[in-house]
């Protein structure tokens, strides 16, 4: 099972009404990223390269992975109601 795969099971365990989610992984460092990026990272809760979250939709959270879309891709949008398979 990959992280990706780790990571939706995880998610659809603890939330199981149907929202749009959104994967992200960060591939960039934050070392030499500004403090405002920084703390867009962690409000992601992205905490080192390789990390990957499954995050709900929202505009706040699609605001914020444009804030840092240099050092985050997008892998993957699931639309809210295709049900999740672990």
């Amino acid at each position: 099972m990959t992280t990706v795969q780790k990571a939706v099971a995880k998610k659809n365990k603890k939330q199981q009404d149907r929202v749009p989610q959104l994967i992200l992984k960060q591939t960039g460092s934050a070392i030499r990223c500004t403090e405002r990026q920084r703390q867009n990272l962690k409000g992601l809760g992205l905490r080192r390269i390789g990390h990957v979250r499954v995050l709900c939709h929202t505009p706040a959270t699609y605001g914020m992975f444009l804030k840092v879309s240099h050092i985050v891709e997008r892998l993957l949008e699931l639309p809210g109601d295709i049900p999740l398979k672990g």
